[in-house]
């Protein structure tokens, strides 16, 4: 957080005035003369300091140096450097990890057939999923009332997802924020629609699975599973 700046003190100091030049009260035709001998005199002073001081042989033009760079101050770590993930209960590899289940799971939760079994669209999300929400997933997949409208409006889905933000990281749990592009079509028709989504993934010793999968304004606010 940022604390507002101190105004400066404004210091104000008193100039000395400048007194002008009285002005030269000789005539015009004097005052050019004293300018004559003047100029006269000055060249000859230059003429004999000429012949009288030794001639230096002339110099070379000075060689330009470029200033050698200096090296950053110890510690200091650069934007995107990999030294930032030491900070992070998790690496860099497991939170790519994460992010990239996190997209390939909402990609499959989101795309369907009328045509496809219930099971076998359980069984292409099984390998990402916890128990507990696979469980979750195979109540909501075999309401008869869901099925028997797929198969009247002939409705497929398909669905694209992206990473968009990681809202809680730790070191069990990591909540990853997606949104979801999904086009359906029914009877010849197609309408896209745009859903966030807040996607909790808990480690399972080898990898991530999903844990929780809602819609951003409801899900997970990231507390450990």
């Amino acid at each position: 957080m940022s604390r507002p700046g101190q105004t400066p003190r404004t210091i104000s100091q008193r100039r000395p005035e400048l007194t002008a030049l009285p002005p030269l009260r000789s005539p015009a035709p004097a005052r050019r003369a004293l300018a004559a001998v003047l100029c006269a005199a000055c060249a000859l002073a230059g003429l004999a300091a000429g012949r009288l001081l030794p001639r230096s042989p002339a110099r070379p033009p000075a060689a330009h140096s470029v200033p050698a760079p200096q090296p950053s101050p110890a510690g200091r770590t650069r934007p995107g450097s990999p030294g930032v993930y030491r900070m992070l209960p998790v690496t860099a590899g497991q939170l790519a990890g994460a992010t990239t289940i996190a997209d390939e799971f909402t990609v499959l939760y989101g795309t369907y057939s009328y045509t496809q079994p219930a099971s076998a669209w359980l069984a292409l999300l099984q390998p990402y999923t916890a128990p507990s929400l696979q469980t979750a997933l195979t109540e909501a997949a075999t309401a008869p009332g869901l099925l028997q409208l797929r198969r009247r409006q002939h409705a497929i889905a398909t669905c694209t997802a992206t990473a968009t933000a990681i809202r809680d990281i730790a070191s069990t749990a990591i909540t990853v924020l997606v949104t979801a592009r999904q086009t359906t079509r029914t009877q010849g028709t197609a309408h896209t629609t745009l859903q966030d989504y807040a996607i909790t993934l808990a480690s399972s010793g080898t990898g991530w699975q999903v844990y929780d999968i809602e819609p951003t304004a409801a899900g997970q606010a990231g507390s450990t599973p």
